[in-house]
């Protein structure tokens, strides 16, 4: 069964209003209805939700490893990275 994210979810939900989210032998599944109209079947696709799939955000003073060649990445606001603090009036 093919797993999704809940963001993934939402972005389905845009493109399909009547998806939900429902509880199947204690699973959360993602039901998606489809029809069929050279049959006239009425059908349902369904998908895992998996929620424990959902990566984390980096923050500003997080440190990544670059994949390639191994450097260290430092994460940085770049508001704050662009401002200057001053501490007085004359200072550069």
């Amino acid at each position: 069964m093919r797993t999704v994210t809940p963001e993934r979810f939402e972005i389905i939900k845009l493109s399909n209003p009547g998806a939900e989210i429902q509880v199947r032998n204690g699973e959360e599944v993602v039901v998606i209805p489809t029809y069929d109209a050279t049959n006239d079947v009425l059908g349902e696709q369904v998908l895992k939700l998996d929620r424990s799939a959902v990566p984390e955000k980096f923050k500003p003073g997080d440190v990544l490893t670059h994949t390639k060649n191994g450097s260290l990445m430092n994460i940085v606001d770049p508001i704050k990275a662009m401002l200057k603090i001053r501490n007085g009036p004359k200072s550069e």
